[in-house]
């Protein structure tokens, strides 16, 4: 612009040759169509750079949150029961979606941005120092004052996107719990309830959001006040300079380009910070999950197991476990011999759950130690520890799958084969081939096209397939029928067969199927012994007494069942699948 100025329109009488008319032709047209050719060329340049840039951006920002939302995944689900039980799932959604997401802006910010802003101020003072380095000195005063409004604002600003975050995460936790527990939410008709739970932090969540909107405004104000005084002080004494004729109309033009490329810059690098510091409180978050340390995890050198190396002999010794800063289990000591089937016993909230979890090492003892085959558990390979033990629980999960692969997940990879031979086992095969679909049924979230008994026994299936010597059996039956619950006996029987197995239960029916049953009562073994002959011992036995307090709840709960089936008059068909003797959940 310069050369189209003082060179081609109205180039100042008597100037002195300018090292342009080395190259620029002498004739005034043809001198405009080499400016206008430089145009093009500068123009197109800056445009293919401009789409390499963007290329890059997007390139470098979405494998970084990719790579970053893997690893935070793969450490979430390694972190210890223990970390997860005091972490709602919600925020740790939130972490790994949108705040994990806050690197691409943080990526763009510290590194794209940044070197584009340095890049082109660098150019623009070298060039306006060799114009004018009195003006150019003027225009760089205005660093120190947007140097302070930066400190002031990041400061704020920091504080709120963590209170922001913090808020965002609680709206998150709170819509996956009350979705998570629809059921409960309608049946108790509690939609409005939850309605205004939501909204109240939702709420708080806008009223950060609004004092960030407040905060931005100002500092908005605070840049526009200090560029622009900069700037008119800049025009008024560069025009000064030209009446004077200590510098040309295109000097003066192109000082004011390269001004706002100075301020360009400075005003970037001035909004950077503020998205520097949103974006950085949510990556903070995910680097405090990923900080947080594997509480349980294999030791250094820790051996692995491989098949045939486990007898399945369980020895804990003077074993306490305090949870959340309470005692749980107060210097247990047990010995399960391999093969035995041992049923836990006792009130809720004596310790059986958490004395069981210590095998496959959900939680380690705070104190004592816990040894299979006479080698401490924490000395194995947690990974094919846990490969050798398996779960069925009160609370079954399944996948929002087929019912193939859900069995398959006790072992993936399994042939179609094995699986079956799998159902089979676990008497699951006859439901299964009445389905529309047969072992291709989709089961829902959770198994909820599916009744309690059939959630069971895919449970029970995938047991078989994994092929454990260890087995624990968490109240396998506690959330089923009289009915159904008889019917589900042969299939536990069957798993149960010549493996280590710990059955946690307060139902008489499946209790008696152990060798032993060991009594758990505030944290500590009150008694242990045959079922039968604990039973013998009447009321000297707590064993007695309390499955003779369980057995007259179940009885009564019967009866109310068999009452209101009356009073409907209706049926226990569950739809798809039925067969089980059960009334799927309305």
């Amino acid at each position: 612009m310069k050369i189209l100025i003082d060179e081609v329109l109205a180039p100042p009488a008597g100037a002195a040759p300018s090292f342009h008319d080395r190259w620029l032709p002498d004739a005034p047209r043809a001198r405009l169509l080499a400016v206008l050719g430089l145009l093009v060329a500068v123009n197109a340049s800056a445009s293919i750079l401009d789409l390499l840039h963007r290329f890059a951006k997007a390139s470098l920002g979405a494998r970084a949150v990719l790579d970053l939302r893997a690893r935070l995944f793969a450490h979430l689900v390694r972190l210890s029961l223990a970390y997860h039980d005091r972490t709602q799932v919600g925020d740790s959604v939130y972490r790994l979606t949108s705040n994990a997401s806050s690197l691409w802006a943080l990526t763009e910010n510290l590194v794209f941005a940044p070197i584009s802003s340095i890049v082109t101020l660098a150019g623009a003072v070298t060039l306006m120092m060799l114009m004018d380095p009195g003006l150019t000195a003027i225009a760089l005063a205005v660093v120190p004052p947007l140097a302070l409004a930066i400190k002031a604002y990041s400061r704020r600003a920091g504080a709120l996107s963590r209170q922001l975050n913090e808020r965002e995460s609680a709206v998150s936790a709170h819509s996956t719990q009350a979705l998570g527990a629809i059921r409960i939410v309608q049946s108790f008709a509690r939609e409005d309830l939850e309605d205004a739970r939501f909204r109240d932090r939702l709420d708080a969540t806008v009223e950060t959001r609004m004092a960030e909107v407040r905060l931005h405004g100002l500092y908005n104000l605070a840049l526009s006040i200090i560029l622009g005084a900069a700037a008119l002080l800049l025009v008024g004494l560069g025009a000064w300079r030209v009446l004077d004729g200590r510098l040309t109309v295109g000097d003066l033009i192109v000082f004011g380009v390269y001004l706002g490329a100075i301020f360009q810059p400075l005003s970037t690098l001035s909004y950077l910070s503020g998205s520097v510091v949103g974006a950085a409180a949510g990556v903070e978050r995910v680097l405090e999950v990923l900080d947080a340390p594997r509480e349980v995890d294999s030791r250094p050198g820790a051996s692995p197991l491989r098949d045939g190396d486990v007898r399945g002999r369980i020895e804990l010794g003077g074993v306490r476990f305090d949870y959340a800063g309470k005692p749980a289990l107060l210097g247990v000591d047990l010995v399960v011999e391999p093969g035995q089937k041992v049923a836990i016993v006792g009130p809720t909230g004596a310790g059986k759950s958490t004395l069981v979890s210590l095998v496959p090492r959900f939680y380690d003892p705070t104190a004592g130690v816990v040894l299979l085959d006479g080698r401490d558990v924490r000395d194995l390979d947690l990974r094919s520890l846990r490969e050798r033990v398996g779960v069925v629980l009160q609370d079954t999960t399944l996948f929002d799958a087929s019912i193939r692969e859900n069995i398959a997940y006790g072992r993936p990879g399994a042939s179609d084969a094995e699986i079956e031979a799998a159902a089979r086992a676990a008497l699951a095969d006859p439901f299964i081939r009445k389905l529309a679909r047969g072992y291709d049924t989709e089961v829902g979230e959770r198994g909820v096209r599916l009744s309690a008994g059939e959630r069971q026994r895919l449970a029970i299936a995938r047991a078989f397939l994994k092929d454990a010597p260890l087995l624990i059996l968490d109240e396998p039956t506690s959330a089923l029928d009289v009915a159904t619950e008889a019917s589900l006996l042969e299939s536990l029987e069957r798993l149960m067969a010549g493996r280590t197995t710990f059955i946690i239960t307060h139902r008489l029916a499946l209790a008696r199927r152990a060798d032993r049953v060991v009594f758990v009562e505030s944290g500590r073994v009150v008694e242990q012994g045959a079922p039968d002959a604990l039973l013998a011992r009447g009321p000297a036995s707590a064993f007695a007494r309390f499955v003779g307090t369980e057995a007259g709840k179940v009885e009564a709960g019967a009866e109310a069942e068999a009452e209101a089936g009356t009073a409907a008059g209706t049926g226990t068909g569950t739809g798809a699948g039925a067969g089980e003797g059960e009334g799927k959940a309305a």
